[in-house]
């Protein structure tokens, strides 16, 4: 699929003639550097701010954008409307390495009690721990005796190792020796449980909040050492949390050779974008002690020389300033993504551009499933780039979507109007594949369908004067599925869904003899809810004195008591999950708990913050779902258990036979289901439309994967041309011999 999917794009690139790959590829950037943003940014949520706009103004600019120098400013054009000197794009050049370790020159004691210390000599490599622990431990003895401390924070490195690793640990390694900080500085930083739900049609409870990291215990003033700290900076420092914490209680001076803000005190998120350029996204907030923010300069002594200014300062009897002072932290207001687009059936190319973006986002962050994509994700979105800017039509802009969607593997994405343009219909029968043919599996409408001329076992051959491999393929070219069975079993149901009122003209061959005949089939919505309801008749009963059976796809809450009462005595219980259920796991597992289990599922939520380092990093909050009780007065079925499946087992039918199987030593008899459980989350695109992904992974309680697996059959047995023409049951059949012990 993923080489249809380049395929198309690339036949599409050719016929928009002017195409070239350098320009889709300043956009991919683009949708890079405005996701982070868009996620990230603590300032999203904290100010009403338009930056889908912020994202339609640039792209004009990225597009005609012929250098580095202009591909940086349309960039910074987009992050102007955050007025923000921490988030910024720059060409990138080579960081010079980190120093080695030499000699120890890093730390120099000089006259009149000032100490200096050179962090970058100090820390030497960032994996010689055992260095840097012996280099902070002969610091601290230096510093006992001293009375002003100067540290040189300037690493010259981006390394994060040294920047965000090793230098503050060493630091937080001298702090005993240092004036005491009875309260830090702390920072705070967005973090997003799953995606926060869109509208009616999600679930899961997602949620966005701030994280406030927890700060260091006040500490302890030292018998002996400096009573002032003088830290050297340039514009490039990282100021540690050390040292802002002094500085903001009126006991450290800051030196530098221009002036910093506080995009040297937050964490930042790096992104590598196209011709060199390299953006540097705000990741937190710093709050000071007194719940303020700091202000947009450190209070700082600014000097060509820092360290010659430094060392001239520790000379005075009294280097440190007053205490910094700050503004009010802002609060989240504005924390979903419930982007508002203008109403429309097919906007304009910004905003398709927009849409592709927009969906490719959301997954690439929020997409629980990513490890498990095949696919490229941001080759994927390069490919949607050119085929939404092509499409002409509000059709042709949807199928574009649809294909970057088939790419997930996941049975629940898709990208669907918001509001329908016409109601849909579907054929009074039924279309599978059985032994490699499409055929007519069930009469959803008996009367209707032999009036027509449907039978069970027929062969569709064409539709309207096409053959339906064809047609079939077509779909498959816009079918989601977590597996390619599922994908293939929906796409051929949909051969006899369309337009409520519309009528198909099919070409059969008779399931029985093979012979050619022609059928008008309507289409109506009747159909579609019949094709939802099932068949008619009870929804549980007893195949014998000793067996019942029971369809879940149709038995609803109410029913289970009831049903459980009315087959109480026999020996062995059949669980029809052939299609969606009605809810009824929560109620019926616990009946069925012999096991005594006490959880049934484990749960994976994305939990969702800045990568700092460059990578997605894959964390989760893991949680294991608790078996409902059973009911006062209600009794166990012990009787043996036995679950039919396929692939239209799909979501809540999944997770109803985990429970099952937590609950009872459950038989499973089928084919594998549809491999696509947890809750169904969605987004909105331009042009009316929304989209869907699972946004949590359930598991087996016991870990094990479920999603692209699905549950599996302990016997496998799939339904013959031969037994669907008969009008039988063969998987039901096999059930009950197994049930009987034959």
């Amino acid at each position: 699929m993923k080489r249809l999917v380049v395929a198309l794009a690339l036949l599409t690139c050719a016929s928009a003639g002017a195409e070239t790959p350098d320009r889709v590829d300043r956009l991919v950037g683009l949708a890079r550097l405005w996701a982070a943003v868009k996620f990230f940014h603590p300032q999203l949520a904290t100010r009403d701010l338009d930056w889908d706009g912020a994202l339609i103004r640039a792209i004009p600019a990225v597009e005609k954008a012929a250098d580095a120098a202009s591909y940086r400013a349309a960039l910074a054009g987009m992050l102007a409307v955050l007025d923000d000197p921490a988030t910024t794009v720059e060409i990138a050049a080579p960081a010079p390495p980190a120093a080695p370790p030499t000699d120890d020159e890093w730390l120099v004691k000089r006259e009149a009690g000032v100490v200096t210390i050179d962090l970058r000599g100090a820390l030497g490599l960032a994996s010689d721990y055992p260095r840097q622990q012996q280099n902070a431990a002969r610091a601290r003895t230096e510093l006992a005796a001293a009375r002003v401390a100067v540290i040189d924070l300037r690493l010259h490195t981006d390394d994060p190792e040294l920047r965000d690793g090793a230098a503050p640990s060493f630091l937080e390694e001298i702090a005993p020796a240092l004036p005491a900080v009875e309260r830090w500085p702390v920072e705070r930083r967005l973090v997003h449980r799953g995606y926060r739900s869109q509208g009616s049609l999600s679930s899961g409870g997602y949620e966005s909040a701030f994280w406030t990291a927890a700060a260091p215990p006040p500490g302890k003033a030292p018998a002996s050492g400096p009573s002032s700290v003088i830290f050297v900076a340039d514009r490039g420092t990282r100021i540690q949390a050390l040292a802002l914490a002094l500085q903001a209680s009126g006991r450290a001076v800051l030196v530098s050779d221009g002036p910093i803000g506080d995009a040297s005190l937050v964490s930042r998120m790096p992104l590598e974008l196209p011709l060199g350029v390299k953006a540097w996204v705000r990741a937190g907030e710093i709050i000071l002690p007194d719940g303020r923010s700091p202000p947009r300069a450190l209070q700082q002594v600014i000097a060509a020389d820092p360290m010659k200014a430094a060392l001239e300062l520790a000379a005075r009897k009294k280097p440190a300033l007053r205490p910094a002072r700050g503004g009010p932290v802002p609060p989240p207001t504005v924390l979903e993504h419930n982007d508002v687009d203008p109403p429309g059936d097919f906007p304009d190319r910004e905003r398709r551009l927009l849409a592709a973006m927009r969906f490719w986002a959301v997954l690439e962050y929020f997409f629980p499933y990513r490890a498990y994509m095949t696919a490229d994700w941001e080759k994927e979105l390069r490919a949607g780039l050119i085929a939404v800017e092509s499409a002409d039509t509000a059709d042709a802009y949807l199928k574009a979507l649809k294909r970057m969607a088939v790419a997930t593997g996941d049975g629940h994405v898709g990208v669907f109007p918001a509001v329908p343009a016409k109601k849909r219909g579907a054929a009074p029968a039924a279309v599978r594949i059985v032994e490699g043919k499409l055929v007519i599996e069930r009469l959803v409408d008996a009367r209707t369908a032999g009036e027509i001329g449907l039978r069970l076992g027929d062969e569709i051959v064409a539709i309207d004067g096409r053959p339906a491999t064809a047609l079939l393929d077509e779909k498959l070219a816009v079918q989601t599925g977590s597996t390619e069975e599922f994908r293939r079993q929906r796409a051929a149901m949909l051969l006899f869904w369309g337009d409520d009122g519309a009528t198909l003209r099919v070409d059969l061959r008779g399931g029985v003899d093979g012979k050619p005949r022609s059928a008008q089939v309507p289409l109506t919505a009747a159909n579609i809810k019949r094709f939802l309801d099932g068949p008619p008749g009870p929804t549980y009963r007893a195949l014998s004195p000793t067996l019942g059976y029971a369809d879940l796809t149709r038995l609803t809450v109410p029913d289970v008591e009831p049903m459980l009462q009315a087959l109480a005595g026999t020996r062995a219980l059949i669980l029809d999950m052939r299609g969606y259920p009605k809810g009824t796991a929560w109620a019926l597992a616990p009946r069925l708990n012999v096991k005594g289990a006490v959880h049934a599922a484990m749960f994976l939520t994305p939990l969702v913050t800045a990568p700092l380092f460059s990578e997605i990093s894959p964390e989760a909050s893991r949680w294991l779902q608790k078996m409902p009780t059973l009911p006062p007065g209600a009794s166990l079925y012990r009787g043996k258990v036995i679950v039919l499946i396929d692939d239209r087992a799909i979501s809540q039918a999944e997770h109803s036979c985990l429970f099952f199987e937590a609950a009872t030593d459950v038989t499973f008899i089928g084919t594998p289901t549809a491999g696509a459980n947890g809750d169904v989350t969605t987004g909105s695109l331009p042009g009316g439309l929304r989209f869907s992904f699972t946004g949590q992974e359930p598991r087996h309680v016991d870990g094990r994967q479920l999603q692209r697996v699905g549950i599996q059959p302990q016997v496998t047995v799939r339904p013959t041309l031969k037994g669907i023409a008969a009008g039988r049951d063969e998987v039901l059949e096999q059930a009950i011999r197994i049930a009987e012990g034959h």
